[in-house]
């Protein structure tokens, strides 16, 4: 990375993180000034030519989950879910970065603390479904066009949320197939409906790992054989190991 102005570029980042708070907020009906806290997804992009560093987007123990990786140009884009409260951690390093240093050695110098991880973000925004679009090659929908979705919602632990994320959808007049595959860390079913239904609720957004455009025929993709459901997992599934190794990035249109 080329030298940053620490304060400049530290306090940009500290704003951006301040204003997709505030704009959760609002998308949540929750009133400006209030206490309450509440989930939020985020968009990070890099510079371009650099990699985010991914492994400090994520922190398991906080529930902060990088949920997929994609590159548009020469940009690399993560988008992160963070549960209620959970913002202050990402707050937190911006104010570390701008205020105190690493313990430097003979041979190494002192640095702003968690520089790796924020020299390489050049914008932060609210994540929306378009974020978790990793179709390659595959323009994202028209807004209020009417198409199956191939969703995969995450799995918080042991507990599927499908039946959830179901009853959900429904209320904003979504419709839903009966089948899932599940995987370790997803569950992926099919809805029918458009992208502002699917956007229209935050508590959606907040169960999805990603969406792709269902297969030309719905049904075949959902009889897969155990055998064959593992070969499609491990095709199109994009964990975050993989991003850290540069492979399996989705590449948007």
């Amino acid at each position: 990375m080329p030298p940053r102005d620490r304060v400049a570029h530290g306090t940009s980042v500290r704003e951006q993180l301040q204003k997709v708070r505030g704009e959760n907020a609002e998308s949540r009906g929750i009133a400006a000034g209030e206490e309450v806290s509440a989930p939020i997804a985020i968009e990070v992009r890099s510079e371009p030519g650099f990699l985010l560093k991914l492994e400090s987007l994520e922190d398991k123990r906080k529930g902060i989950e990088v949920a997929c990786v994609q590159q548009d140009g020469d940009v690399q884009v993560a988008t992160v879910h963070i549960p209620e409260g959970a913002l202050t951690h990402f707050l937190k390093r911006a104010e570390e970065y701008l205020n105190e240093n690493t313990k430097g050695t003979e041979k190494t110098p002192a640095k702003p603390k968690h520089q790796p991880l924020i020299d390489t973000i050049s914008q932060i925004r609210l994540a929306t479904l378009q974020s978790f679009w990793t179709d390659e090659g595959v323009e994202f929908p028209a807004a209020d066009k009417n198409i199956w979705w191939e969703v995969w919602v995450r799995v918080a632990g042991d507990r599927s949320i499908w039946e959830s994320f179901r009853l959900l959808a429904e209320s904003t007049g979504l419709t839903v197939g009966s089948e899932t595959i599940q995987f370790p860390d997803r569950v992926v079913g099919l809805i029918f409906g458009s992208a502002e239904h699917l956007m229209s609720s935050a508590d959606l957004l907040d169960m999805i790992g990603e969406v792709r455009l269902a297969k030309e025929n719905p049904a075949a993709f959902l009889e897969l054989q155990p055998r064959e459901q593992a070969e499609f997992y491990r095709r199109v599934a994009c964990p975050l190991d993989a991003a850290r190794r540069g492979c399996s990035v989705r590449v948007r249109p």
